[in-house]
């Protein structure tokens, strides 16, 4: 893997406090727990990024399907997301579908 710059992994914080908020119900978090599950999430999606990528290679493709993403957090053993994230891709399926029918 190519070397990585650490302010490479910084995600947008927003959005990072609004899960942990609502994750942890009434409690307040230090600037530095806020930027280590910031960082930790950021390294999450690299891995899994990654471990998706060896299944497109594998494949023969350059493009990371959502199978491969599915595929990956088998590979990881992370199987408590697969049944939300395939949910989220058939709803996002879904969406799209009816909007391309709208435009018709």
């Amino acid at each position: 893997m190519a070397q990585v710059n650490p302010d490479d992994l910084k995600l947008p914080m927003a959005p990072i406090v609004k899960l942990m908020k609502n994750a942890g119900g009434d409690v307040n978090f230090s600037n530095e727990t806020k930027t280590s599950i910031a960082r930790a999430a950021a390294v999450f999606c690299l891995h899994a990024a990654e471990s998706a990528n060896e299944f497109a290679v594998k494949d023969k493709r350059k493009t990371i399907t959502a199978g491969d993403i599915v595929n990956a957090m088998d590979g990881l053993d992370i199987t408590e997301f697969k049944e939300e994230i395939q949910s989220t891709i058939e709803e996002y399926r879904t969406s799209k579908a009816a909007k391309k029918s709208k435009r018709i």
